[in-house]
C-alpha cells in the first residue's frame, strides 16, 4: 500500500501527522520508554565479566558460545565448523576499541568526521605527476576532495506517487539551512542535467543520519526508501546507466552489480513505458497476454560474493520488477547463456577498482591509498571488460566505468580492450548527451610510475635519518606494508638494475674522494616546478615503456605492457579522448570514469577464453552460507511449478485461462515460493543449458506472486503476495472485495486484525464475512 498509494499517516492527539507503517509501530512509538543505559567502556565491561560468580553460573560470553555451538556444531572463531557470525559481545568490544582509536563501527566511521585529514602527500604527488587534473584546476580539485560528499538521491521513475514525494520532500526539508559558518544554503536543489527527478542536499549522508535537527527528515527518507519510492545514489553513479540507453526490449547484463543502485536505475529505465494500475482495470489486449504490459527485455545483475548478491536482491526488489535476475559468478567467467549466439544488447562493466574517486565519502582510503592497488587490479579489470564484450551482441553497447582517477585503471584498460578486439570495438562519442553534465576528455598518454616501497617521502619536506631508507633498501615499516598488500619484497639495490639508479642506489665518487649518491646529485638540480621530477626524487620509478624495466626486477614482474600508453599511431586510431572523466570540483561530486563502446563485429576467438578454459563456477566467493530451508543450497534451482499446485491456486483465486503456468517458476520441490517471470527470462535463463547444468548460479529470479503456508487452516495453502499482486490481479475472479474510501483507509492503516470491526461499515462486514478462511484482496 505504501508503494501504490504513498506513505500512510495517522493523526495524533496533538493534531500533527506522523508517518508510520502499522498500528503496532504507532503504539510502540507512543509508549513510554525506559531511559537508555549509558555505554560502558571496555574495561568496565571486562571487570563485570571477571567478577566471581555463584557455582554453576556462567558469563554472557559463555552462554553465547554455547548457543553458537548449538546452532553451528561448534562453530565460531575457536575451531570446528566456521561460524557465520561473531558474538554480540565481540562486536561491541570491537566497536568500543575502534572508538577509542578515533574510529566507529569496525573502524569505518568516526564520531567526529571533521577530525579526518582529507589529504595524502603520496596521492597529491602521484596525480600531479600523472596530470589527469589540469594544473589551473588543481587547487579547486583538492578543495573539493577535502569536503564531505553531498547527499544525492532520485525518485523512482515507476513510483505512482512521485509528484507527492517531491512535494513532501520540500515540505519536510524546508527552504534553507544555516551552516555553522553562518552561511545560508538551499536545503534541496534539483540535479539539472539528470533527465528524471534527482536531488541533492548541502550535507552528507552521515550528517543526515546523526544530526538531531534532521531526524524527522531522515525518518522520512528511510520510510520512502524501504517502500521503493526513492533511491539514494551518488550523482556520477547515475551516469553509466544513462549512457547505456536502456530500452524495454534490451537484455542487459550488469557484471559487477552490488550494491545495486545502478541496477535498480536500469530496471526503472527498462519499465519506463509500462503503466501499472492497482485496480486491475488495465487493458491486456485482445489475447489477454501480459506481454502487452511487461517489457520483453530483462536485467541480469551479477556479483562475485553471495552476501553482496543477496544485498543486491534486497535493493532491487523495491522496484517490483519481474524482469530481474540475480546471479553469482566471477565477472570474467560469466558463462554463455545460449550456445553459439550472444544474448545481451547492453553490458555494464562497473569493475572493481582502487576507489580513490570515492575519497569524499570514504575518507579511510586517504591513509590506505597506494599506487600498487591500480597495478594489481588492472589485469582483472581488463578480463572482466573483455568478457562483457564477448557476451555482447554485434551492434550492442558496453559501458566500462570505475570510480578511480588512475589512467592505469581507466584509459589503459580501454586501450587494451580496443587493441585485443582487433577492430571489433569502437569508442562512442557521447559529448552531445546531457550538455549540462560537465566532463573532461580522456587522456592518450600518461607516465607510468612504480613505487616499489609503497611508502614515500616528500623530497621538499625535511625528515629524520630514521625515516629515510638507506641505499634504496626499504625500511621495516615499508616491508610490513608490502607484506600486508601481498607485494613482492624488492631485491637489494645492486640486483635491481636500471630502476635502482633512478632512486639513487648507484654511487659516484667526486674529485675529493667523497662518495655521493646519484640521488643526492639529482636533488641538487631538483626542478620543483615539474611534478614528475618531484615524484621521481621521492622514490617513484618512471618508465616510458615496458622494455625499459630490467629483466628479473620487481617492476618487470608487476607492470604489464598494457599499462603503458598506446603509441602515437595507436592513439590516433583509438580516440581515447572520447572517454569521459568526471572530477569532484566540477559538479561537487565524486571522481568517476566512463567509456562507452560499441561492438561492430564478433571478437577474435583468441581474445576471450572459452567457457571450458575457466575453473568451475563454484570458485565464486561463497560468503556466509544462506541455506533455503534445512539442508538447502545458497543458490536457487528454478524449475516448473507442478501441475497440481497450479490447479490448486487457479481454483482458489479463480484465475482465468489467460494466466499461464509457463510464467511461474519455483526454487524447490516443496514449492514454498512461486515467482512470476516473463517469457524472455524463461527462454534465456530458466531453460538455458548453463542454468540447467548448474554452471550459472542463480540467487533470485522474477517477482514473488504466491507463497505457501502449510500450517494454515484455509482450504488452499497458497496466498497471493503483495509484491506480485499487480500482475495477478487482472486475472483474479475470486477472493476480491471492494471497499469504500473510509473503510479502505482504516484497513490500510492498521490491517484487518488491528482495525476494530465497529469502525467499519456494516455493509462491508457482511460481504467480508461471506468469505471462507484465506486471503482476501481489498480494492478501493
Amino acid at each position: 500500500c505504501e508503494y501504490l498509494f504513498g506513505p500512510r499517516t495517522c493523526d495524533t492527539s496533538s493534531g500533527g501527522s506522523v508517518p508510520y507503517k502499522c498500528a503496532a509501530d504507532l503504539t510502540s512509538a507512543t509508549a513510554p520508554r525506559a531511559p537508555a543505559e549509558a555505554p560502558r567502556s571496555v574495561k568496565a565491561r571486562t571487570r563485570v565479566l571477571e567478577d566471581p560468580l555463584p557455582p554453576g553460573a556462567s558469563t554472557p560470553r559463555e552462554r553465547m558460545a554455547r548457543t553458537k555451538r548449538k546452532w553451528r556444531g561448534g562453530g565460531g572463531r575457536g575451531g570446528g565448523e566456521r561460524g557465520n557470525k561473531r558474538g554480540r559481545y565481540d562486536k561491541r568490544d570491537r566497536r568500543d576499541r575502534n572508538r577509542k582509536r578515533g574510529g566507529g563501527n569496525n573502524g569505518n566511521d568516526r564520531g567526529d568526521w571533521s577530525e579526518w585529514v582529507y589529504r595524502s602527500p603520496n596521492f597529491e604527488m602521484y596525480y600531479q605527476a600523472v596530470g589527469v587534473v589540469p594544473k589551473d584546476e588543481w587547487d579547486a580539485f583538492m578543495a573539493a576532495m577535502a569536503r564531505p560528499l553531498p547527499a544525492t538521491f532520485r525518485i523512482n521513475e515507476l513510483c505512482p506517487y512521485g509528484d507527492q514525494l517531491e512535494q513532501e520532500l520540500r515540505d519536510y526539508a524546508g527552504t534553507s539551512l544555516t551552516l555553522e559558518d553562518g552561511k545560508e544554503v538551499q536545503m534541496v536543489s534539483s540535479v539539472d542535467w539528470f533527465p528524471g527527478r534527482a536531488f541533492k542536499m548541502p550535507f552528507d549522508r552521515r550528517e543526515l543520519r546523526k544530526n538531531l535537527s534532521l531526524k524527522r527528515l531522515h525518518g522520512w527518507f528511510v520510510q520512502n526508501s524501504e517502500a521503493g519510492g526513492m533511491t539514494r545514489q551518488e550523482m556520477v553513479s547515475m551516469v553509466p546507466p544513462l549512457m547505456l540507453d536502456v530500452r524495454g526490449d534490451h537484455k542487459v547484463l550488469d557484471l559487477c552489480a552490488a550494491p545495486g543502485s545502478k541496477t535498480s536505475q536500469m530496471l526503472e529505465m527498462l519499465h519506463s513505458n509500462r503503466t501499472l494500475a492497482p485496480d486491475g482495470s488495465r487493458t491486456l489486449g485482445a489475447s489477454g497476454d501480459l506481454s502487452t504490459l511487461l517489457p520483453s527485455g530483462f536485467v541480469v545483475a551479477n556479483d562475485l560474493n553471495t552476501d553482496r548478491a543477496y544485498m543486491l536482491v534486497h535493493q532491487c526488489k523495491r522496484v517490483f520488477s519481474p524482469n530481474f535476475i540475480s546471479t553469482c559468478a566471477q565477472g570474467q567467467q560469466f558463462p554463455d547463456l545460449l550456445e553459439g549466439r550472444s544474448v545481451f544488447d547492453r553490458v555494464l562493466a562497473d569493475v572493481p577498482c582502487s576507489g580513490d574517486g570515492t575519497l569524499r565519502k570514504n575518507p579511510k582510503i586517504w591513509e590506505k591509498w597506494r599506487t600498487m592497488s591500480a597495478v594489481q587490479l588492472h589485469p582483472i579489470q581488463t578480463e572482466i571488460a573483455l568478457r562483457g564484450a564477448h557476451l555482447l551482441k554485434v551492434g550492442g553497447r558496453l559501458v566500462f566505468s570505475t570510480c578511480s582517477l588512475n589512467p592505469i585503471e581507466d584509459e589503459a584498460v580501454v586501450a587494451e580492450m580496443l587493441r585485443r578486439a582487433g577492430g571489433s570495438l569502437r569508442l562512442v562519442d557521447c559529448s552531445d548527451k546531457f550538455p549540462q553534465l560537465v566532463r573532461h576528455a580522456g587522456v592518450s598518454t600518461w607516465p607510468v610510475l612504480f613505487d616499489r616501497r609503497n611508502r614515500l617521502q616528500n623530497p621538499t619536506d625535511s625528515a629524520s635519518k630514521d625515516d629515510q631508507p638507506s641505499d634504496g633498501v626499504p625500511s621495516k615499516a615499508a616491508k610490513v606494508e608490502d607484506a600486508e598488500l601481498g607485494a613482492e619484497q624488492p631485491p637489494p639495490p645492486e640486483s635491481t638494475g636500471n630502476e635502482t639508479a633512478a632512486v639513487g642506489a648507484v654511487k659516484a665518487e667526486n674529485g675529493d674522494g667523497a662518495v655521493k649518491t646519484e640521488k643526492e646529485e639529482e636533488k641538487m638540480d631538483l626542478d620543483l616546478s615539474d611534478p614528475l621530477q618531484i615524484a621521481k626524487q621521492a622514490g617513484f620509478l618512471h618508465f616510458m615503456a615496458h622494455e625499459e624495466t630490467e629483466e628479473g626486477s620487481m617492476a618487470r614482474a608487476k607492470l604489464s605492457p598494457s599499462m603503458f600508453p598506446p603509441t602515437a599511431e595507436e592513439a590516433e586510431n583509438m580516440h581515447l579522448e572520447l572517454c569521459m572523466r568526471f572530477l569532484p570540483h566540477d559538479l561537487d561530486t565524486g571522481g568517476f570514469f566512463v567509456a562507452v563502446l560499441e561492438k561492430t563485429a564478433p571478437l577474435p576467438s583468441e581474445t576471450v577464453k572459452a567457457d571450458e578454459a575457466y575453473p568451475p563456477a563454484e570458485d565464486a566467493q561463497p560468503g556466509r552460507d544462506r541455506p533455503h530451508g534445512k539442508g538447502g543450497s545458497r543458490y536457487q534451482d528454478y524449475r516448473d511449478v507442478p501441475e497440481s499446485a497450479f490447479e490448486e491456486i487457479k481454483e482458489q483465486f479463480g484465475l482465468t485461462d489467460d494466466f499461464k503456468r509457463e510464467n511461474l517458476v519455483t526454487g524447490s520441490d516443496a514449492c514454498r515460493t512461486i515467482n512470476f517471470v516473463p517469457k524472455s527470462v524463461r527462454e534465456c535463463i530458466v531453460d538455458s543449458p548453463k542454468a540447467r547444468s548448474g554452471a550459472l548460479k542463480v540467487i533470485w529470479m522474477g517477482i514473488k506472486v504466491f507463497d505457501r503456508n502449510p500450517k494454515t487452516k484455509a482450504a488452499c495453502q497458497y496466498r497471493v503476495s503483495q509484491d506480485g499482486l499487480p500482475l495477478v490481479l487482472p486475472f483474479m475472479t475470486k477472493r476480491c472485495l471492494r471497499a469504500g474510501v473510509e473503510d479502505f483507509a482504516r484497513i490500510a492503516r492498521g490491517g484487518m486484525q488491528e482495525t476494530k470491526t465497529s469502525s467499519l461499515s456494516q455493509e462491508f462486514l457482511e460481504r467480508f464475512s461471506a468469505f471462507e478462511t484465506g486471503v482476501v484482496v481489498v480494492l478501493l
